[in-house]
């Protein structure tokens, strides 16, 4: 694939996943409050792949099988906040 075929499957992927997730849940992530410490997010999850988005929706990062292998989704899957 060419590095333009490349970027829209990723921008694909984060739309369907931020648009059709199965379920959204607030949480924390490193680097996004104040100084880099951890902020709000929402998680939004579709199987096991997470989108991570600030309180305003905008786009933070994709985590693939992030349900599995991410400790702050898992915490906020668990209710704990971390």
């Amino acid at each position: 694939m060419s590095c333009a075929a490349d970027r829209k499957f990723v921008t694909d992927l984060i739309n369907d996943i931020g648009n059709n997730a199965t379920k959204v849940i607030p949480g924390t992530f490193a680097g996004q409050g104040a100084n880099g410490a951890r902020g709000n997010v929402y998680f939004r999850i579709k199987g096991n792949d997470v989108v991570v988005t600030k309180p305003n929706g905008t786009f933070v990062t994709i985590l693939k099988d992030g349900v599995n292998q991410n400790p702050s989704v898992k915490s906020a899957l668990e209710g704990k906040v971390r």
